[in-house]
């Protein structure tokens, strides 16, 4: 690959390469439409873009993490030298991938820094009447629930454009989930829980049915991330009709070589 280059790339040119396999580059794609200090660069053969890096904070004090989507070793090992200082993290989701990783940065595993991606593009379990959208009108019922949301919280999804969904009983939100993230071409639910009074009855599945077939009505792809040991989240997913598309895990990069 001696004729390979390395630049900047734009979203718009990055995007439509890693839009090959939305759901597999999931991760990227959210990184560059909603993580913050967002660096992108490309490998480049000919007018060729062969391989793609995308660098971001996943919150505004996180820590600067890099993927990279590319086939071939030598795209890896030319991105890998472009990487961005101050970069603490690698998110990993080709098993490719780690062994010529791993060569250059020496990765340490991050304890419980692995997620599932599960995705669906049919849905087994409808929406279901009882849950419906949420709004700003519904601050009030938010603020004396026991959501984690909490006031604030559900302003700032408000805000941030995402849609969340309840069920509210006797005054109170006591399931509820949100469709978030989005990235032109996939939508993830999020944040799904239930109230502990109200566990154990299908509510969450309801909720998630629910966002998963809002999200339907916008994009081909919805998204469902679990951390590997969360069972009962699983479960969930795995009843509306999401099944396992990979799994993405965040090492530390504790040397250059």
């Amino acid at each position: 690959m001696s004729s390979a280059r390395v630049t900047p790339l734009s979203p718009d040119v990055a995007v439509a390469f890693l839009a090959r396999d939305p759901g597999a580059n999931v991760d990227l794609l959210v990184s560059l439409r909603h993580d913050v200090d967002v660096s992108c660069s490309g490998v480049w053969i000919g007018d060729a873009v062969v391989g793609v890096m995308v660098a971001g904070r996943p919150w505004a004090e996180g820590p600067l993490t890099a993927m990279i989507e590319a086939e071939e070793q030598e795209a890896v090992s030319a991105l890998a030298g472009a990487l961005p200082p101050g970069t603490l993290r690698f998110a990993v989701h080709r098993p490719h991938l780690l062994p010529l990783l791993d060569a250059v940065f020496h990765l340490t595993p991050i304890a419980y820094g692995g997620l599932l991606m599960l995705t669906a593009q049919t849905l087994v379990i409808p929406p279901v009447s009882e849950v419906r959208l949420l709004t700003a009108a519904d601050a009030a019922i938010v603020a004396v629930s026991v959501t984690p949301w909490g006031h604030e919280g559900f302003a700032d999804a408000l805000a941030r454009g995402y849609r969340p969904f309840g069920i509210v009983r006797e005054g109170r939100v006591v399931a509820r989930a949100m469709a978030a993230y989005a990235a032109g071409y996939t939508e993830e639910v999020s944040a799904v829980w239930t109230a502990p009074a109200w566990r154990g009855k299908g509510l969450a599945t309801a909720v998630a049915a629910t966002v998963a077939a809002d999200i339907r009505t916008r994009v081909p792809l919805a998204i469902y991330t679990v951390r590997p040991d969360n069972l009962a989240s699983r479960r969930v997913a795995e009843k509306v009709g999401f099944a396992l598309d990979h799994q993405t895990n965040t090492y530390r990069v504790s040397k250059r070589l």
